[in-house]
Formats: structure tokens, sequence, C-alpha cells
């Protein structure tokens, strides 16, 4: 997985979880319906 992604790694779990503490805090209020894809850039 590493050699297929442009930034040589993959996602740590810390990274995923402040994604999601993000997105259920008071601070996210304004975003609804979207997804968020953290793959390191897999995808672009």
């Amino acid at each position: 997985m590493k050699a297929e992604n442009p930034l040589g790694r993959v996602a740590e779990a810390e990274e995923v979880a402040a994604a999601v503490l993000h997105l259920a805090s008071p601070a996210a209020g304004a975003v609804v319906g979207t997804d968020l894809v953290i793959d390191i850039g897999s995808s672009a």
C-alpha cells in the first residue's frame, strides 16, 4: 500500500481520529452531507 501512495505512507490512527473528533465537535456545525476521504492522497 505504501508504494501505491503519493506520500509513501498510510494514514495513522491518530490522523483519522482527529478528523472524526473534529466532525463530531461543534466547530463542524456547518459541515453537512459530505464525504471525508482520508487516504493520504491516493485518490488524487
